[in-house]
């Protein structure tokens, strides 16, 4: 049985991180979640609901699956190994492949280099190279870039997909077929916190935005 792309990647999701939100759903770019885990139910696959409270004190929606092991037989994404995450951890010394910041393992989601929506698994065996070790945030932008992609969408060519910054931020042609670059950073410790609190007021007196003040003083050294 087949699933539409809003309800595969909600199954995806599930089957990867064993539960669901609507506030998750709504960051991939969907203005009505509902919408999608109805397309998912409406498929024959059950849920459980309840309700969780976010980091802003808001009642939302979580989703599990009401019993993994009578899913029905889709063409779903493989798991990744244990052994494997553990492996691609170490090799990317504990931080997410985009924006470099330091994460415990369980803080990090294994992801498709290329995407899936290109390069299904088929049962085929996991390598290393064919993942990455991403935060919550990163995976997140990552993920409604890459559906929003026309390659990912329509063309679904693998060489495509290699020489963008979603597989390669260090050596990357372009964004998901825009031609723009960017860089996703993330301050940690009270150092660098310290360092980021400093250019934040310091682009509030050039009256600028942090992006716009960082590319103006990497611009001065060059």
């Amino acid at each position: 049985m087949g699933l539409s792309k809003r309800a595969q990647m909600v199954f995806d999701y599930l089957i990867e991180n064993s539960y669901i939100t609507t506030e998750i759903i709504k960051n991939w770019g969907y203005e009505h979640p509902p919408r999608a885990i109805k397309d998912l139910t409406d498929s024959g696959i059950n849920l459980i609901r309840s309700f969780i409270t976010n980091e802003a004190g808001r009642r939302i929606a979580r989703y599990t699956l009401s019993d993994p092991r009578a899913l029905p037989n889709t063409n779903r994404r493989q798991n990744v190994p244990k052994a494997l995450k553990n492996n691609i951890y170490n090799a990317q010394q504990g931080c997410c492949a985009l924006c470099n910041g330091k994460f415990e393992p369980h803080e990090l989601q294994a992801d498709h280099k290329v995407p899936y929506l290109v390069q299904p698994d088929n049962g085929s065996a996991k390598s290393e190279s064919d993942y990455m070790l991403l935060c919550g945030s990163c995976n997140r932008s990552k993920s409604w870039s890459c559906e929003h992609c026309t390659n990912g969408n329509l063309i679904k060519v693998v060489d495509t997909c290699i020489k963008c910054y979603w597989y390669n931020p260090l050596d990357c042609l372009h964004v998901a077929l825009q031609q723009f670059r960017r860089a996703d950073i993330i301050w940690q410790g009270d150092s660098e916190i310290k360092s980021h609190t400093m250019m934040v007021r310091e682009a509030a007196k050039e009256k600028t935005n942090l992006p716009s003040y960082i590319k103006k003083m990497l611009a001065k050294k060059h």
